[in-house]
């Protein structure tokens, strides 16, 4: 939904979610931080964790140009952004090696920050942390909140591109595109392509005994026997790091998954039954695959060289590879969230800086020439005239997403998500709506100098005391006193129409997909209540509006409700304690929020309405 400027109401300072503490506790391995806790009392006052930077995307590239990876000209105007692909170049050249399946792919080294939280200690103990991470770990990446990137960018972090292949669906095949199509796009749809073969194959392991790899600790003679050990991990593994480039050398090694079951296991040992049982199996799967895709069933991408670049290139075809979301809950649209703010640091430079510091380190610098650090004024020359051409291709601020667009308007160092839209032009129209509205309520109005400005401070000064010896000033004129008072009888509308609520109605803890009015509000308005995490007692609001009135039946002359159309009002982020449901009706059920209807129950009016009477809380 489109993030207008102004919501209906204040926004709450949103909490790290439970969930996501538990997942990152839960699965990062291996795990270790630092605590920091008051010497007396033992408070905590600052925590770290550290891991190793893992994905379970089948394909992830780090490309800070790459315009899926959500960096736009407004990012690279005010952040420190990875602009010459330096960084991501570099990371993109690391090793990595696993199943996205099981236990990820690994990036041995590239060290993540997975959790900081401090009470103003947080800078101490990240640089401890940073301090002491192993030799091996040459780069250290993180996902950083909208507050946190400037507290980032002063210990060296910078922003990267990155993005990530996430299934929008069960079935992931890519069909023969119309057209001419260059041999590293063929490379790279033949390995998807073989990601679905591979998949297919899996089902028809009905025992699961060819998933992982045989434990030798209890077979121990298996390798004696066996040379070349295979299972499905093992070639999903060499499916990602891209050691197939035909069809024939995956179904030889595929073979070797039966062939050593059948070989270790002889004649008349039901093992040896079921993996002839499942290479029977196995091959009329391979069959069918080779008849949907005939023009890869005999190609050999060994053929012909081509370039990571041309590979990339092909990937960003793709509608299911887009800038990487981190974390998201299950039933979540990926294509509905803006990539994840990943920031990374290399460590080499930071310890040959650490090399370099104090006297010493200012007298190698003055004898091999290096130059000054840059200023201040510099910087934002050289950001600003680097934003205006990022991207050409681009309307300012869209960036492609899955099988559309998105659209993000950041200024003052605030991020502002517009929403997902079908096309360019859609997107782009938002962003320039949202600059609009940010230059006339914002821009127009006096600036803010800088209390540090001495000058400004004298001027200040001379100013307060010709307004102490003037007059005083007129009245407000009309209209701002008309818009005053509109405004002070909105807010005691609505805290008329929360206290009814209050009076009337039980407070509960069940407000998922519950109509709400909210404590200090702006207006009397009611919200949906389109999420709900208990664990952090936090909702996201829908804001309703009136559709015309019942027709018939017993509510025939009451209001209809509906939800605002989608794209036209901010969605609102609150604490549930400020919630209060009132009695409410769905009357039209539909797998569309946006289609539903709803009869609510005013609180302020009484007796109690005999249509709601039924409904439970």
């Amino acid at each position: 939904r489109l993030n207008n400027p102004k919501p209906a109401t204040k926004h709450d300072p949103k909490p790290l979610m439970l969930e996501y503490l538990c997942d990152r506790l839960d699965v990062d391995d291996p795990l270790w931080g630092y605590q920091l806790r008051t010497s007396n009392e033992g408070w905590l006052q600052g925590f770290v964790t550290v891991t190793t930077f893992t994905t379970w995307a089948p394909y992830l590239r780090f490309d800070s140009h790459a315009a899926a990876s959500g960096i736009t000209a407004d990012d690279v105007r005010d952040r420190a952004v990875d602009v010459d692909n330096i960084l991501g170049a570099a990371l993109e050249a690391q090793p990595r090696r696993g199943d996205p399946d099981n236990e990820g792919v690994v990036f041995p080294t590239v060290a993540e920050i997975s959790l900081l939280g401090g009470l103003g200690g947080g800078a101490a103990v990240l640089s401890i942390a940073l301090d002491e991470l192993p030799r091996e770990y040459e780069y250290v990446v993180l996902q950083a909140t909208e507050m946190g990137i400037p507290f980032y960018e002063a210990l060296g972090f910078t922003r990267v591109g990155v993005v990530a292949q996430h299934a929008t669906s069960t079935n992931c095949t890519i069909m023969k595109p119309e057209g001419k199509e260059t041999h590293a796009s063929k490379v790279y749809r033949l390995r998807k392509n073989l990601r679905q073969l591979l998949r297919d194959l899996g089902k028809q392991d009905v025992n699961k005994v060819f998933q992982n790899a045989v434990d030798t600790s209890l077979v121990t003679d298996y390798l004696e026997i066996i040379k070349e050990p295979m299972d499905h991990s093992l070639l999903r593994t060499k499916l990602i790091a891209g050691d197939y480039n035909s069809l024939q050398e995956f179904v030889q090694d595929h073979d070797l998954v039966w062939r050593n079951c059948t070989t270790y296991n002889p004649e008349g040992n039901p093992w040896h039954a079921a993996a002839l049982l499942y290479r029977d199996r196995c091959a009329r799967v391979i069959e069918r695959w080779r008849e949907k895709h005939p023009d890869l069933a005999t190609f050999d991408g060994n053929s012909k060289k081509y370039s990571s670049e041309e590979l990339a290139e092909a990937a960003d075809q793709d509608e299911d590879v887009m800038g990487l979301c981190v974390w998201s809950f299950p039933d979540t649209n990926v294509e509905d969230q803006y990539p994840c703010y990943l920031m990374a640091l290399d460590l080499k430079k930071r310890r040959g800086e650490e090399r370099k510091s104090g006297l010493r380190g200012w007298l190698e610098r003055r004898a091999s020439g290096e130059h000054e650090p840059e200023s201040d004024e510099a910087i934002v020359a050289r950001r600003l005239q680097r934003s205006e051409t990022w991207l050409p291709d681009w309307p300012r601020g869209v960036v492609p997403r899955g099988r559309g667009v998105a659209a993000k308007f950041l200024t003052g160092g605030t991020s502002c998500y517009l929403g997902y839209f079908e096309d360019k032009d859609l997107a782009s129209r938002a962003y320039d709506d949202a600059k609009s509205r940010y230059e006339h309520d914002v821009v127009s109005a006096a600036p803010v100098p800088s209390l540090s400005d001495a000058e400004w401070l004298n001027s200040i000064r001379q100013k307060r005391s010709k307004l102490l010896a003037a007059k005083p000033p007129p009245a407000p004129v009309e209209r701002r006193a008309r818009n005053l008072e509109a405004n002070l009888a909105s807010a005691q509308a609505n805290d008329r129409l929360v206290a009814a609520a209050k009076h009337r109605y039980e407070r509960t803890k069940k407000l998922y997909e519950q109509i709400v009015v909210v404590e200090d509000g702006v207006a009397p308005d009611y919200y949906f209540v389109h999420q709900y995490v208990p664990d952090c007692a936090w909702c996201r609001l829908v804001k309703l509006v009136a559709r015309g009135t019942f027709d018939r039946g017993k509510r025939a002359g009451r209001t209809r409700w509906m939800l605002v159309p989608e794209g036209t009002q901010r969605d609102l982020d609150i604490s549930a304690q400020r919630c209060f449901v009132v009695r409410s009706k769905m009357t039209a059920d539909t797998d569309n929020a946006d289609d539903e209807v709803w009869d609510v129950e005013d609180p302020r009016r009484a007796p109690m309405n005999d249509l709601f009477r039924s409904r439970r809380h």
